[in-house]
């Protein structure tokens, strides 16, 4: 940021996977009553988080992508502090702020607890201005870890034709699972050591249409929509096989042209711009706005640089079902205490290279097409 001056398993649990999606269909629509609530804050940043995400989807057809939304927000209300007149009226609609409370300080308590030393994961959100980058680091264990002499290589399908391969990790353990009827999507939490964090993964059954098959997904994602697909009460704790790509995402950002359409264009205009709370000659603008984040999923966590109780004893635990991520799928890391999203990503495509498991050598590098 800177301112200036002027296939097999499928088959084998077809049957359990009904039963799982029958019951959490139940629990979903059981719980649409059910009020949830969240800091002004949070509900801020991720109304901003899943916005944004989708205005960069835009355009990107089967593209990876993967952003720290808490990371850009953050570096934002830095800005948004000096901010007077329309430039910040536009700042505060676009981030979602409300504009009767002063956001800085619950930032400054939200960071806080995010950042606290003693947790059981490195996460460091560091945001400066004046030219220089915005950096987010987080480091996590699984606290049910893959064994990575479990892994194996897969197919991975980017549409309906198109293949290649990828290590897939695996393990067999019970996990929050939900499932969203309308969509056809399973929805699985993947807890951090400690419960501290969650990866939380949005598959679709298969792909249905003639791209990603997350068009849909992608369409009705909303806050609300949100809040209500992940929410533990409307998933079960049961016995899952989960198949989760081992994968290293890398992107960047920049982000003026983006926020401009989102109706912040007043901060990036020389003439207009109003920072007079930090300038009192008023010859600040915003010239740009840089993202820069890394992920890398593998056997031991993630390294990134986002009902009715008596149902749920009755009839889940006892029922085991398949995860089998061989397809496109959202997925997001949240801090559960803030409910707080710190990465945002949408995996679609592998990389070209597939190394050290037993048979990756024989497979080759290039896109599969079916005939």
């Amino acid at each position: 940021m800177e301112l200036r001056g002027n296939e097999h398993v499928e088959e084998a649990a077809s049957e359990r996977v009904g039963a799982v999606k029958q019951v959490c269909a139940v629990l979903i629509l059981a719980a649409r009553r059910q009020v949830f609530k969240m800091d002004s804050l949070t509900v801020a940043n991720t109304k901003f988080a899943i916005l944004l995400f989708k205005k960069l989807k835009e355009g990107k057809g089967n593209e990876n992508i993967f952003l720290s939304p808490l990371s850009i927000s953050t570096a934002l209300a830095m800005v948004y502090l000096g901010a007077k007149g329309n430039t910040a009226a536009e700042m505060a609609k676009v981030l979602h702020f409300d504009t009767d409370e002063d956001v800085h300080p619950k930032f400054k308590e939200l960071m806080a607890g995010i950042n606290d030393r003693d947790k059981p994961y490195l996460l460091k959100l560091a945001n400066r201005l004046f030219g220089e980058e915005t950096h987010t680091f987080l480091k996590g264990q699984w606290s049910s870890k893959f064994t990575e002499n479990k892994t194996y290589v897969k197919s991975f399908w980017l549409n309906k034709k198109e293949s290649k391969p990828i290590n897939m990790m695996f393990q067999e353990e019970e996990f929050y699972l939900g499932y969203i009827e309308e969509l056809q999507t399973k929805v699985l939490e993947l807890p951090y050591i400690q419960n501290e964090l969650s990866m939380i993964i949005l598959l679709p059954d298969s792909i249905n249409d003639n791209s990603t098959g997350l068009e849909q997904l992608e369409q009705t994602l909303t806050y609300e929509n949100l809040l209500l697909w992940t929410n533990q009460a409307n998933m079960m704790k049961i016995k899952v096989r989960v198949h989760l790509p081992r994968f290293k995402l890398e992107d960047q950002f920049n982000l003026k042209d983006v926020l401009s359409a989102m109706g912040m264009t007043e901060a990036f205009d020389q003439v207009k711009a109003n920072f007079t709370g930090m300038s009192e000659t008023n010859n600040l603008f915003l010239s740009n706005v840089f993202h820069k984040s890394f992920v890398e999923v593998n056997e031991e966590g993630t390294e990134a640089a986002a009902g009715s109780a008596a149902l749920i004893s009755n009839r889940s635990l006892p029922l085991e079902t398949e995860f089998l991520a061989d397809h496109p799928f959202l997925f997001f890391i949240k801090h559960n205490k803030s409910e707080s999203i710190l990465f945002f990503g949408c995996f679609s495509s592998p990389g070209d290279e597939v190394r050290g498991y037993k048979g990756a050598q024989q497979m080759t590098q290039q896109v599969q097409r079916c005939k």
